[in-house]
């Protein structure tokens, strides 16, 4: 019967609270988040691809990529010359003992490309273009 008695007191002191007629304000704080999607930093090269020639010194395949700028730097230290680069119809014009000399270009094809001694006929370099 006590057991009874103490119940219905804390049922009855249960259901005074929940008729409490008194009011709180109540703020209601609304966080908004926002997802930023992951961005990719591409680094690029600046400045031209660098091929130098020197007439008589053995040279190795100058290796480039479509859409590189390009520059081959040319010197031939034991006479005159004229240096033609096939496929890509450059010419280095006369080019003066011992002074270097260059062509510019973005190698826009892809392939390889002979550069030629207008002189002497004789290949000095290939330039590969590579995708």
């Amino acid at each position: 019967m006590k057991r009874l008695i103490v119940t219905l007191l804390g049922l009855t002191a249960v259901l005074a609270s929940c008729s409490d007629t008194t009011t709180d304000a109540t703020t209601t704080t609304t966080i908004s988040t926002t997802s930023t999607s992951s961005t990719t930093t591409t680094i690029e090269a600046t400045g031209p691809v660098i091929c130098d020639v020197i007439i008589g010194v053995p040279a190795e395949d100058c290796i480039v990529n479509v859409g590189d700028e390009v520059k081959i730097t040319i010197t031939n230290p034991n006479a005159s010359d004229e240096m033609h680069l096939h496929g890509y119809d450059l010419s280095s014009g006369e080019m003066a003992i011992n002074t270097p000399t260059s062509i510019s270009f973005t190698a826009d094809q892809v392939g390889d490309f002979e550069l030629e001694s207008h002189v002497t006929d004789e290949v000095v370099m290939m330039l590969r273009v590579t995708e």
